[in-house]
C-alpha cells in the first residue's frame, strides 16, 4: 500500500510529491483537500475542521500557486491523538512553549500566504519532547547542534525570512540522519541516496534564499519515489489510487 509522505511546492509553478510505502498499523487511508483561493483571502481553518469532523488527522497544510492544499490521514485508534490548530501572522513562539508545557508536540508547522500554520497533538507516553531553533541563515552546524544534543530533526521549514528547526529527542541522531542543501531541486541526488538505504524525512524550499534543504533518515524498508510536475498533480495521484 502506498501513501503520500508530503507535497513539496517550489517556485515557478513547481510541484513535487513524495510517495512511499505505508504502515497499515499507523495509517488507514488519506485524503487531499484542494481549495482555490486568491492570495491574502481566507485561511484553511474551515476545511481543516471539516476534515477533523470526518475523523481525519492533518499531516500537512500549505498554500501555493493560489490554492490551499491539506493532506490528511485516517489512523487506527492506537495512533489517533486529538489535534490542535493555531493560525497566526506572527511566529507562534509563545504558543509552541505553551503546548510543550501541556505535554503536547508540534506535528506540523509551515508558513503559507503570510500565515504561520501550527498543528499540535498530545504526546505519546514515553515521548521525551522536542526542541526548536530559528535561524536567518541555515548552516550544517545548526543541524549538527541538534544531533549533538540528542535531537533528531523532525521539521525544517522557512517563512518570514527565517528557518525554523524542530527536533525530537532520540538515542543517536548522528547515526540515523543525513543533511544537505542545494540551489536546484536535487531529484537525481535524492535517488542516489535511495540506493544507499536512505529516505527523505523532510524537505523545504526557501524562496528568500532560493535554497532546498533536506533531511534524510536511514530507513531501508520504506521505498520512496518522487513525482514532479508543473501543476498540482491531482489527476496523476487519483490514477495511482493515492487520493
Amino acid at each position: 500500500h502506498r501513501m503520500i509522505h508530503g507535497f513539496i511546492p517550489g517556485d515557478k509553478r513547481f510541484w513535487a510529491v513524495l510517495i512511499e510505502d505505508s504502515d497499515p498499523t499507523k495509517l488507514a487511508n488519506q485524503t487531499v483537500c484542494v481549495e482555490p483561493a486568491p492570495k491574502g483571502v481566507g485561511t484553511p481553518a474551515t476545511f481543516i475542521q471539516k476534515l477533523w469532523n470526518k475523523g481525519y488527522k492533518i499531516r500537512q497544510v500549505l498554500y501555493a500557486h493560489e490554492q490551499w492544499v491539506v493532506l490528511a490521514d485516517k489512523r487506527p485508534p492506537s495512533h489517533d491523538r486529538k489535534q490542535g490548530l493555531s493560525i497566526t501572522a506572527q511566529f507562534p513562539k509563545k504558543k509552541i512553549a505553551s503546548i510543550w508545557r501541556k505535554k503536547q508536540r508540534v506535528t506540523f508547522i509551515g508558513y503559507s500566504d503570510s500565515l504561520w500554520i501550527l498543528i499540535t497533538e498530545q504526546r505519546e507516553e514515553g515521548d521525551p519532547g522536542q526542541r526548536m531553533a530559528t535561524k536567518h541563515q541555515l548552516t550544517k552546524k545548526d543541524i549538527q547542534n541538534f544531533w549533538s544534543e540528542g535531537y533528531k530533526l523532525h521539521t525544517i521549514t522557512y517563512g518570514a525570512d527565517q528557518w525554523v528547526l524542530i527536533g525530537d529527542k532520540c538515542e543517536d541522531p548522528f547515526q540515523t540522519q543525513t543533511f544537505f542543501y542545494s540551489t536546484e531541486f536535487p531529484e537525481k541526488r535524492i535517488y542516489e541516496y535511495f540506493k544507499l538505504g536512505k529516505r527523505v524525512h523532510t524537505i523545504c524550499y526557501s524562496h528568500g534564499e532560493d535554497l532546498w534543504a533536506m533531511i534524510l533518515d536511514n530507513y531501508e524498508s520504506n521505498n520512496q519515489q518522487i513525482l514532479v510536475d508543473n501543476e498540482f498533480p491531482q489527476t496523476k495521484l487519483q490514477e495511482m489510487g493515492l487520493i
